[in-house]
């Protein structure tokens, strides 16, 4: 049984991934880090235990109060205090914009509805209508929604 699923598994091919800016990056990085790592523990064969404790306790404290003292800033930082009312925030209210009124283009949008209702009255009319509908799809929906519009706000 463990044979056969070795056989399963190592007959699949490897995938050959291209090489990126990044890998490099992490590449580069690591050799940087091996180096540094190799040099850091030939300098440190010579010492004895007791002084590599010392040593060890000694980066331990500095760089952790370090640590400590930029943490105790970031929240002990002198901050104007915020206002009561500034504590919760609202959602900003959006002015609605009304159309300018006009008596003269309210009368004129009755006029052209008047004519297109006494188009679909007759035979002769309704060609007319129909190409209207046919040439101009949008026509009589952006009617609808101006008169929807005037008659909402006015």
């Amino acid at each position: 049984m463990m044979a056969m699923s070795w056989k399963l598994f190592a007959n699949k091919e490897k995938r050959v991934s291209s090489s990126t800016w990044l890998d490099s990056l992490r590449a580069l990085s690591r050799a940087w880090g091996l180096r540094m790592s190799g040099w850091l523990q030939r300098r440190s064969m010579t010492l004895s235990p007791g002084r590599l404790k010392m040593y060890t306790a000694l980066f331990v404290i500095l760089f952790g109060s370090g640590n400590g003292w930029i943490i105790y800033q970031a929240l002990q930082g002198r901050r104007p205090p915020v206002q009561a009312e500034q504590r919760y925030l609202s959602h900003p209210t959006i002015p609605t914009v009304q159309p300018p009124v006009d008596p003269a283009f309210s009368a004129g949008i009755g006029k052209f509805r008047s004519w297109l209702d006494s188009l679909q009255r007759d035979s002769t009319g309704q060609k007319i209508y129909d190409s209207i509908r046919r040439e101009r799809p949008g026509l009589l929906d952006s009617l609808a929604q101006i008169d929807n519009r005037y008659s909402i706000h006015h």
